[in-house]
């Protein structure tokens, strides 16, 4: 099985276990032994794809003051987002759009094995490759 089969795999389990229940984020990551990256991958596809939806937000865990979303199997409407959570998802995606609009950085190979240091002497600085 390779890595899209198995990940396919995975969101329609996603799916199936939110037709019963409504789980955050995080009890999805539990279940299905993946990362919170990885889930959060998902669950946006399937967003986009209109399988699921929020169905309200819950407090969080002591200690943090944005409030989690619980999500529910479904073609319906998100649930209002509270303005905290507005706030914070704004400056996520600002964040975002800005590393996409960074020009890359040009890679400089700066390493020399210390053989070859010691045979042909201290690193002198090239034009990149």
């Amino acid at each position: 099985m390779n890595s899209n089969q198995r990940a396919e795999q995975r969101k329609s389990m996603i799916v199936e276990i939110l037709g019963a229940n409504e789980m955050s984020q995080d009890a999805i990551g539990e279940l299905l032994d993946v990362s919170r990256s990885t889930v959060r991958k998902y669950i946006l596809d399937l967003k986009d794809g209109g399988s699921i939806y929020v169905a309200r937000y819950t407090a969080s865990k002591p200690g943090s003051d944005l409030d989690t979303a619980m999500y529910r199997a479904g073609d319906l409407e998100d649930a209002p987002m509270p303005e905290k959570v507005k706030v914070w998802h704004e400056r996520f995606l600002a964040t975002i759009q800005k590393k996409q609009d960074a020009a890359p950085k040009p890679r400089i190979n700066i390493h020399r094995h210390w053989m070859d240091v010691a045979l042909f002497g201290e690193y002198q600085p090239c034009a990149p490759t």
